[in-house]
């Protein structure tokens, strides 16, 4: 544990308290939410850990208390570091999140005393988890260092670079962008687009493109008889004789 946290830049106390906390030092306790291991970790955040650390995720894996360690304080290192190390603040993200902590900041502007912020916290659980923590960690790191002073946080102010927003869902499942047309149905042909001059295309013309037209049919030909002269025409050739 101290090699990880040290890697983290966490201070050991930090992990026993929360360690204390979560499972009480049990790595196979599994919580009713689904929260597993010696620092609670939910299986999706799990995952998210995992691709960030280059690891493949495999079910199970989160009993194994060096792993749990691990991505439990990668978690609790990006809080730290998100709430530029107000430990309170992370504390409280790691239980409720850091969208929750964020707003709540939001709603007293400035600096705020720890207690008045602890105090104020709107969920039971994560109000009572603060407490504990922060106690536990006084304890702890008391016992790492009973001749080195420390002093905890007593106030608490939003970070000076605030949280970014979570990225906006990918192009085409709420409609194709702006300027686009939308995309065929699948199996049919998509829409024509219209002529430049504005007007209606013209069809093809009769007999298939590239050909001229039939000429209108002309009157049936008599059995027996030539074939009416056309007038202007010249003289039809003179009938054989019989013999």
């Amino acid at each position: 544990m101290r090699q990880i946290a040290g890697s983290h830049d966490i201070e050991p106390a930090y992990v026993w308290a929360s360690m204390r906390q979560e499972s009480a030092y049990d790595p196979g306790v599994t919580s009713h939410a689904g929260a597993v291991g010696l620092l609670q970790m939910m299986p999706e955040n799990a995952r998210r850990r995992a691709r960030a650390l280059g690891l493949r995720y495999r079910s199970g894996m989160l009993l194994d208390p060096v792993i749990n360690l691990r991505f439990g304080i990668d978690e609790i290192q990006q809080h730290f570091q998100r709430y530029d190390e107000q430990m309170p603040l992370s504390i409280a993200a790691y239980n409720a999140g850091h969208a929750k902590v964020t707003e709540w900041l939001a709603r007293t502007p400035g600096e705020v005393d720890v207690d008045l912020f602890v105090e104020h916290i709107p969920f039971d659980e994560t109000r009572n988890y603060v407490r504990r923590v922060i106690s536990h960690y006084a304890r702890y790191r008391y016992l790492e260092s009973p001749a080195q002073p420390f002093v905890l946080t007593l106030r608490v102010r939003p970070p000076a670079v605030p949280p970014a927003p979570p990225p906006p869902p990918p192009p085409g499942r709420r409609g194709p962008p702006a300027g686009r047309p939308a995309p065929p149905p699948p199996g049919g042909p998509g829409p024509r687009p219209p002529p430049r001059g504005g007007g209606p295309r013209p069809g093809p013309p009769p007999g298939g493109p590239g050909r001229p037209p039939a000429p209108p049919p002309g009157p049936p030909a008599r059995r027996g008889r030539p074939p009416p002269r056309p007038p202007g025409g010249p003289p039809p050739p003179p009938r054989p004789a019989r013999p």
